[in-house]
């Protein structure tokens, strides 16, 4: 089974800001930037989702090849749990 994603719960809100998403932390004095591709896959995992089904998504998006979109999105999402924004489960359940 692949793993799944998600938003974690009160995550910032993220702002349209020419070609990225800007979102503020006030409780923990943090800005993040998002790049096109990286608020694509924001919009992407408001529920759980599956980190397959993200990338193919971005393949088509993009007409990058499954690998380079595997390695970079796992990249990102460990970025982003390291960050605090979103969660990761293997096989993830459908409920929180």
């Amino acid at each position: 089974m692949g793993h799944k994603v998600r938003r974690v719960a009160g995550a910032p809100v993220f702002t349209q800001l020419d070609d990225e998403l800007l979102g503020l932390d006030t409780q923990r004095g943090l800005a993040y930037g998002l790049n096109d591709s990286a608020a694509r896959v924001w919009e992407m995992i408001e529920e759980w989702t599956s980190v397959g089904e993200v990338c193919a998504k971005l393949e088509t998006l993009y007409a990058v090849d499954h690998s380079t979109c595997h390695e970079q999105l796992s990249e990102l999402l460990l970025e982003l749990q390291h960050g605090g924004l979103v969660e990761l489960r293997e096989g993830g359940p459908a409920h929180s």
